[in-house]
């Protein structure tokens, strides 16, 4: 059941006899969340609590809340700050949206909130979502981490591809199941030049960058 309850955004109990059925109340903003968040909305339901697994998943599901907040019949005024330190994100977009999407819809975009700041580890930079498009709210979020000159240019251009992409690609529902990532979206995905150059910096770079940019603020 989707509700709009911004303190318990997720709650659960076991529903009849089969260990693998649970009746779920969960926050409407995750109605169009990715797979890799309903993946761990499924793996906090179905871990023991508090273990390092269910920990895990916890942060990726507040981590997308805290973004996408604000899908609810009485919707609150959304602040763009397009304007980073580093980046400007309207020219990011409109220069890749003019290239790659000629008659998609002007899509706003914003770097999301900083949140609570968290010490990384190796493990949990590959929980963190750096970029979102709330489908309600036709909004595109990039994490604010990648504010920085040490993140490469290409590597926020390939995010902010990434949720334009899912803007010109609603979600299909192929036998009763939601489909975001289906095989033509990553076909275009691979259409981006600087794909799998961004990538690879993602899984090679980012852990050893966020780690350092935890240092610098704890001086």
């Amino acid at each position: 059941k989707l509700t709009d309850n911004q303190r318990t955004i997720l709650s659960f109990r076991p529903e009849g006899p089969a260990p693998a059925r649970f009746q779920i109340r969960l926050h409407r903003s995750f109605l169009w969340a990715p797979e890799e968040v309903l993946r761990a909305v499924s793996i906090f339901v179905q871990s023991r609590k508090k273990s390092p697994r269910a920990q895990e998943a916890l942060l990726r599901i507040r981590e997308h809340f805290a973004q996408n907040r604000g899908g609810g019949e009485r919707k609150r005024r959304i602040v763009l700050r397009p304007y980073g330190e580093a980046y400007d994100l309207e020219k990011l977009r409109d220069r890749i949206a003019g290239l790659h999407f000629p008659g998609l819809n002007l899509v706003p975009i914003t770097w999301g909130r900083q949140g609570r700041w968290r010490k990384p580890t190796r493990r949990r930079t590959s929980t963190i979502q750096l970029g979102s498009y709330n489908f309600e709210d036709h909004l595109i979020r990039i994490h604010p981490l990648l504010d920085d000159p040490a993140v490469p240019r290409y590597v926020v251009e390939s995010v902010v591809y990434h949720e334009l992409l899912h803007a010109a690609m609603p979600p299909l529902t192929e036998g009763g199941r939601r489909c975001i990532h289906s095989p033509e979206f990553r076909r275009r995905e691979q259409l981006f030049p600087e794909h799998r150059r961004a990538e690879r910096w993602i899984a090679e770079k980012l852990p050893d960058f966020l780690i350092s940019k935890s240092l610098r603020r704890a001086r």
